[in-house]
């Protein structure tokens, strides 16, 4: 977000968790906070059985996305002087699953949240 503000990207998150985009600022534990994860927790069950473009580019052994997407938040916030740290994990842990150090598992979402406390 503070990237995207940076760079004057105007971010659309209304219609997808039905929150302003200043909420993914909002500290874990905070009221705005609060809302979006219960909204994503009600997508999420919608939604669970479905497997992700990169997790099926993984599974095949093709090449994700990544790079555009969370390297290039990582890049533009490294010149721009601004941390990115949920980015720069995931761009890890993805490249990690790319190379096959690591093999798809919900105990990688410790180590991505670990970033977010």
């Amino acid at each position: 977000m503070r990237v995207a503000r940076a760079l004057n990207v105007q971010l659309v998150t209304k219609e997808l968790f039905d929150v302003e985009p200043e909420v993914f600022l909002s500290p874990i534990g905070s009221l705005a906070f609060e809302k979006l994860e219960a909204n994503y927790r009600t997508e999420y069950e919608s939604l669970k059985t479905l497997r992700g473009s990169m997790l099926q580019d993984i599974e095949k052994g093709r090449p994700t996305e990544i790079d555009y997407m969370s390297g290039y938040i990582v890049r533009q916030g490294a010149k721009l002087g601004i941390p990115a740290p949920a980015n720069e994990i995931m761009l890890s842990l993805v490249r990690d699953l790319e190379a096959g150090r690591l093999h798809p598992d919900r105990s990688l979402l410790q180590r991505f949240s670990s970033v977010l406390r």
